[in-house]
């Protein structure tokens, strides 16, 4: 028996079809409908952080989604670099984060233009901000985010505990309970070093880190996780050790404590 099979991009195919098994055939035919059928672009999400400035007519622009989820989303675009959520989530996840002007040279060229010409560049940054902008690139040419294999607990609540959870997810870390047996466990700033010292007797193989290690750990890929300036216990004694000095401080004899702006009054 003979079945003429019509490819899409030629001539009908006289094809053989006796001894082949059902399952066999239909991946024949399916392959036939499919030869000439060009794969499409991967749809592009964006995430537009809020306060951010538009120039585009965002309709005018090829077929894309506009997302509030920054885990859906492949592209972040915003004004400025700094230690926000949508900026430390998009660079985790090797997300593209680019200013508003691709959208205006995308709507301008009626397609996508270069990502790459867009991408918040460190000129007129310092510090931590420069720092966090030249990070971008590195983690987009790695596969599986910043904080990939890390099952990480948050010890925060609340609004807090969920942006760090973003933050993570987007990076590829699973966040887990307490009980789930974490390997990172994600410490506030405001905690004590009893309360990080109670935890790490409950998961003594656990890398136990400070919130900054979040952004610590994408600018300074090679850093390892037993570094001092991660340590959640270390923060928390020199945070202690601040504190008590500030309150021993004797007070210069004479001088009247003055009262600040805010606690004066009328």
């Amino acid at each position: 028996e003979s079945q003429v099979i019509r490819f899409d991009d030629g001539d009908p195919v006289d094809v053989h079809t006796s001894f082949l098994p059902q399952r066999a055939l239909k991946e024949v035919r399916s392959a036939s409908m499919s030869v000439s059928r060009p794969v499409p672009p991967p749809r592009k999400y964006l995430y537009i952080a809020a306060g951010t400035t538009i120039g585009a007519d965002l309709s005018m622009l090829p077929p894309h989604n506009v997302t509030t989820n920054l885990l859906e989303a492949t592209h972040i675009v915003c004004e400025k670099v700094s230690k926000t959520v949508h900026v430390l989530a998009g660079i985790a996840g090797g997300k593209w984060v680019v200013t508003p002007s691709w959208l205006e040279e995308t709507e301008k060229g009626n397609s996508w233009a270069p990502e790459v010409d867009f991408v918040h560049r460190m000129t007129g940054l310092r510090g931590n901000t420069a720092a966090i902008a030249a990070s971008a690139e590195g983690w987009r040419a790695k596969s599986g985010g910043a904080y990939k294999d890390w099952a990480a607990t948050i010890l925060s609540e609340g609004k807090t505990a969920a942006q760090y959870a973003t933050i993570l997810e987007c990076g590829g870390a699973t966040v887990v309970s307490a009980s789930s047996g974490p390997n990172i466990v994600i410490y506030p700033d405001t905690c004590t070093v009893s309360k990080v010292t109670r935890t790490m007797s409950a998961h003594p193989s656990a890398s136990h880190l400070r919130a900054d290690a979040l952004w610590l750990v994408l600018v300074n890929p090679n850093l390892s996780l037993s570094d001092p300036s991660l340590s959640a216990l270390e923060h928390a004694r020199q945070r202690e050790s601040r504190r008590a000095s500030t309150s021993t401080t004797p007070r210069r004899s004479g001088s009247a404590h003055t009262p600040s702006k805010r606690q004066r009054v009328s």
